[in-house]
């Protein structure tokens, strides 16, 4: 029987089965990638051993601990709080103008050279910006048109397979070399499949020069005439409302803990809804399989998944010109009060018996490194 109402955290699973998990993959000389040790670790020590600090009130002797959380992006906790912070960031940069959404996808007989190779993932970026910066530099030659965009890289899919796609934030429209704004209403996305299709497996050919792969390639341009999957959603994002549209999209976990329906130690029991279907599907898998389906989609270490392009870019011809015309905010990261003022309207540092707000009087940091606390699993990358 599933107790529907009990919450379930991605947390604890790992908790109680990483080190066995680990173990297991030792055993049957499986490997473990160096990010993966890394990022699950800051996890299992968010609010906990990470440090802390300590604020207290000079009137009445109240203490207050504030543990220190791990900023992971795995983190379900602190990535929801990074997606937040980023996408204040990344609106101070845009232009106010109306965006579109645009999906990339690859096929199925593609994604297993992503998955085996990860440096791979780079041609991701490179060959759909160069898909849609090419069709605009066609656009009156002259006038050199270059539109802006926000790339964001997703590598699951809900069911938490693997599936390497791009999600892009595109103006509808561009500046030409002069600063002269240009609407585009309208862009083929359609037409557009089939150059995304001759751009990636060039790309792709150069790096996997194999027999095999170039017995693909061919399969593929026969099996895909209209070429690879480009979808746009048809109406265009208001300005006021991109923020909330990269916040769906941009850093956020994996996997929302509220679609776990069961766990009991042995099994994990979760739901998903397929994009083509309005009925929720409902799957129980082994924790160790609950496990490997999660950690296979944390990035290498310093992996930019979110990228610039066009006059977005900090090295376009046209961001420096931009930047002096259109005056832009900044913004800067919340600060956890800040946070918890604004999601919970509470102040966390007033005293609650004299209403004073409290000082900080000592930070600990953790002593242990990362390196020394998995110093006893020599795994290899891969």
């Amino acid at each position: 029987m599933i107790n529907t109402k009990k919450k379930y955290k991605i947390k604890d699973i790992f908790k109680d089965h990483w080190h066995l998990f680990l173990n297991y993959m030792y055993a049957t000389n499986k490997t473990v990638r160096y990010a993966i040790l890394h990022e699950v670790e800051r996890i299992l020590s968010c609010q906990s051993s990470s440090g802390y600090s300590l604020y207290g009130c000079v009137h009445c002797n109240i203490l207050k601990y504030v543990p220190f959380t791990c900023k992971s992006r795995f983190c379900n906790s602190c990535g929801a709080l990074y997606s937040a912070n980023r996408a204040k960031s990344i609106k101070s940069k845009l232009y106010k103008c109306n965006h579109r959404h645009v999906i990339f996808t690859i096929p199925d007989e593609l994604r297993i050279y992503f998955l085996n190779d990860r440096k791979l993932l780079n041609i991701l970026f490179t060959a759909s910006s160069e898909t849609l910066l090419s069709w605009f530099a066609e656009q009156q030659k002259a006038k050199q048109f270059l539109p802006g965009i926000v790339c964001v890289l997703h590598i699951f899919g809900r069911d938490l397979k693997w599936n390497p796609h791009m999600h892009w934030l595109v103006t509808e429209g561009a500046f030409s070399k002069n600063l002269e704004w240009t609407t585009f209403s309208y862009i083929p996305f359609e037409m557009l499949r089939k150059r995304w299709q001759f751009i990636l497996l060039q790309y792709l050919s150069e790096k996997i020069n194999t027999p095999d792969f170039k017995t693909l390639k061919n399969k593929l341009y026969k099996n895909y005439p209209k070429g690879f999957y480009v979808n746009a959603v048809k109406k265009p994002i208001m300005f006021k409302g991109v923020v909330d549209y990269i916040v769906r999209y941009i850093g956020r976990p994996i996997m929302a803990q509220s679609r776990i329906l069961d766990y009991n130690q042995t099994h994990v029991t979760f739901w998903y809804q397929p994009h083509d279907s309005t009925q929720k599907v409902v799957e129980t898998v082994t924790v160790f399989n609950f496990i490997s389906r999660l950690i296979r989609h944390i990035p290498e270490c310093h992996f930019k998944m979110l990228r610039y392009f066009g006059f977005y870019h900090s090295a376009s011809r046209l961001y420096s010109k931009l930047n002096r015309s259109v005056r832009r905010t900044t913004s800067k990261p919340s600060h956890w009060r800040q946070n918890i003022q604004q999601y919970f309207s509470y102040d966390p540092l007033l005293c609650s018996n004299c209403n004073n707000i409290m000082e900080l009087l000592y930070v600990k940091r953790p002593k242990t490194s990362f390196g020394k606390n998995l110093i006893y699993y020599h795994f290899h990358d891969g």
